[in-house]
């Protein structure tokens, strides 16, 4: 029995889907009925975007959002849609190579916007993460970098009784996760008729905070401990042979769903609030604070409840968390900045996870999160390393010295997304959505509390290839649960 049985989740429709009708329409700048004729403007594309549209689909490159709906308004979809890509036209351009990297090229050749009508009779409650193929048009990078294919796309999939699945596709190089929901956001504002203002799409302050190469070495130094040099190695893995392989990964993620394979499991609001009864310290080093965030909770209860069951008898029970934190704040930029790359990549070390309660792990994820790793001025760092690191050519490198830490018993890696709003387009919110965005990611639930999507490579990375651990592992989950008010020692 699969795993999302076990927990009341649906499993989404059986097989293909039986299409009646498909129809796609070219959504332009509201005002605008075809290409630019004249020479359009040009947005030059910072290297540190660049990195986040090399890699094949399975590594979130042209990632989807799909969201289901009791009903739309397909005309006022269309119209707000116009409206906001008249506000953010870049969306509704091409990319083309340069020189020395890529630009946006404002043409104006519009967003593909689908519209599927299918004999099916309603919407499922959920769309499974490896279904959403199905659901959205994806890109493969390659063509969208050539310029041969979008920079965005809709569908929307549609029911017999009005349900339907609404998937928006973006490429990472112009929009991580914030931008994404911010767009979105704004395009239901629209939708919704409210006067909201558009968000912000100049990207001049971004370049004038990438720094030199000086600097660059500067921040290697004094964040992983070494400068940064050209490896012929990683160079020729990251430009040659990715490239190589892409197409292969891209038709396996397309058609085999390699890679959309995540662990979906519920936490309610009673839950979570438990957790993070049970994983405050109420004893703690001087200088360290009594509270921790619901992030830090789950996660610490995720590293506690996962370790105890997959980590090898002989470990030592060293284990990194990686959070994706958007950067923005600690950038001085605005919270609706649009761009690519806007996230760090900040890991805090555990030691010795089997001897620590749940309260100890909480307080060292808080700690390193608030005050050392995570903090804003660690935040900025690591930005401005990664995106300096990109305009030398040198992110390869250092992407490993960032997510490969010797002697590693376990890595769990979290993207946050459980605050995102299930965006209304006028009809009334989403009833749910599920997003290919990782590696692990948490979803917000309608009725409250959110969803992990759990990433298998938590598994691998504790060397845990039994199936029956994996199985007793992600039982846990729930079964391991704390009941709020009635606070106990954690056993280690």
């Amino acid at each position: 029995m699969a795993w999302n049985v076990l927990n009341g989740c649906s499993q989404g429709l059986l097989g293909p889907l039986h299409v009646l009708e498909e129809k796609v329409e070219i959504i332009r700048p509201d005002g605008q009925a075809t290409a630019a004729c004249t020479e359009p403007e040009v947005v030059k594309m910072r290297a540190g975007d660049r990195m986040f549209g090399m890699m094949p689909l399975s590594f979130a490159t042209y990632p989807a959002i799909a969201l289901r709906y009791s009903s739309v308004d397909v005309a006022q979809l269309k119209t707000s849609l116009e409206k906001a890509l008249k506000a953010v036209p870049l969306m509704a351009g091409r990319l083309r190579s340069t020189q020395d990297g890529f630009e946006a090229v404002l043409t104006g050749e519009g967003v593909p916007f689908s519209i599927v009508r299918c004999s099916e009779k309603t919407a499922p409650e959920f769309v499974e993460e490896s279904k959403l193929p199905d659901f959205g048009n994806y890109c493969r990078p390659p063509a969208v970098r050539a310029g041969r294919e979008p920079l965005m796309t809709v569908k929307l999939t549609m029911f017999q009784d009005g349900s339907s699945i609404l998937a928006f596709c973006r490429s990472h190089m112009l929009f991580d996760g914030t931008s994404a929901w911010t767009f979105l956001s704004f395009w239901a504002s629209l939708a919704r008729g409210e006067a909201t203002s558009a968000p912000c799409s100049n990207r001049d302050k971004i370049s004038q905070l990438v720094p030199d190469e000086e600097t660059v070495q500067a921040l290697a130094q004094k964040e992983i401990g070494k400068t940064l040099s050209a490896s012929w190695l990683k160079a020729m893995v990251g430009q040659v042979l990715v490239p190589a392989l892409a197409p292969i990964a891209d038709t396996l993620f397309l058609h085999a769903r390699l890679g959309l394979n995540r662990h979906r499991v519920y936490f309610s609001d009673d839950e979570l609030a438990a957790i993070k009864e049970e994983a405050t310290p109420t004893e703690v080093k001087p200088g360290q604070d009594k509270w921790v965030t619901t992030q830090e909770a789950f996660c610490a209860y995720l590293l506690m409840t996962l370790g105890k069951h997959i980590l090898p008898p002989d470990a030592k029970g060293k284990v990194q968390m990686m959070f994706l934190l958007d950067a923005r704040k600690a950038l001085g930029l605005p919270s609706n900045q649009l761009m690519g790359g806007g996230l760090t990549f900040t890991s805090v070390m555990v030691e010795d996870l089997k001897l620590l309660t749940l309260p100890e792990i909480a307080s060292r994820l808080h700690e390193g999160l608030a005050k050392k790793e995570g903090s804003l001025e660690s935040q900025k760092a690591r930005w401005q390393l990664l995106n300096g690191a990109c305009e030398k050519k040198l992110e390869h490198s250092l992407m490993q010295e960032f997510h490969y830490k010797r002697d590693v018993d376990m890595k769990l890696a979290v993207n946050n997304s459980s605050k995102r709003p299930l965006l209304d387009f006028g009809t009334g919110p989403a009833e749910s959505v599920v997003s290919d965005a990782g590696p692990s990611l948490l979803l917000p639930a309608k009725e409250g509390g959110l969803y992990l999507y759990l990433d298998p490579q938590v598994f691998s990375s504790a060397k845990c290839s039994s199936k029956e651990k994996r199985s007793q592992a992600l039982e846990a989950l729930r079964t391991d649960l704390p009941k709020k008010g009635t606070k106990r020692k954690v056993d280690s």
